[in-house]
């Protein structure tokens, strides 16, 4: 399906109902993960991981109802991205590399315009972002991250980092927790790690290579 074709079936499910929209876009991020097996589930995870963090920082529920939306489809762009990059078993080139990138704004391209999907197009633009800078692809800084981006990114991090990719084994839970809390400040927001720290520990948070339940979906819903 070209980048056009999704577009034109989000915008016929936006004209439909809520529900419709939703299911459209639970099967696209579902169709984005599956280019590379080892991805399958990712953005399903990342949307449970990032609402119990949400829910233990205490924000409120239509802060919640953004991380599910966002977090849900913030790598809907790998779905233009070609596959053999995507799935290629060794390390990128610095040209594949900045195409992978790209898949930030491609994914603004698809969902621009769709009203209903407005709050969630910072988390498809922004999700790489770093507090220090150094993320792409407009090289936000600290708090002009928004904290739904914030979020998502560590919980983004969390899942890469605890499952197995191409290019690496997944990490022991405390190790990755150790790892994250290193970049706490540099990368991440440091409240948002301790977050996802205090689920793991409490159990609200469990990596997908401890987890008997594996990929069982989000609710969209309250």
């Amino acid at each position: 399906m070209t980048l056009q074709q999704t577009r034109t079936e989000l915008l016929h499910a936006a004209g439909k109902s809520w529900d419709a929209l939703l299911e459209t876009l639970r099967a696209l991020a579902c169709a984005s993960d599956s280019m590379d097996l080892h991805t399958q589930g990712h953005s399903e995870r990342v949307t449970r991981f990032s609402v119990e963090i949400g829910k233990i920082l205490g924000l409120p529920e239509d802060e919640i109802e953004q991380i599910r939306v966002g977090a849900l489809v913030h790598d809907i762009g790998k779905i233009a991205i070609d596959r053999r990059i995507l799935a290629k078993p060794t390390l990128l080139t610095d040209a594949e590399y900045a195409v992978m990138k790209t898949h930030t704004l491609r994914g603004c391209e698809l969902l621009e315009g769709i009203p209903q999907l407005e709050s969630a197009l910072e988390a498809v633009r922004h999700h790489h972002e770093r507090l220090d800078g150094k993320g792409y692809p407009c090289g936000l800084k600290g708090q002009t991250i928004p904290r739904v981006v914030r979020v998502i990114a560590v919980a983004d991090c969390f899942d890469a980092m605890t499952t197995t990719r191409i290019y690496q084994d997944p990490a022991p839970v405390d190790q990755v927790l150790g790892m994250i809390r290193a970049s706490a400040g540099i990368k991440y927001d440091a409240r948002v790690v301790e977050a996802l720290a205090q689920g793991v520990q409490s159990g609200r948070i469990v990596a997908r290579s401890e987890d008997s339940s594996q990929n069982k979906p989000e609710s969209l819903h309250p």
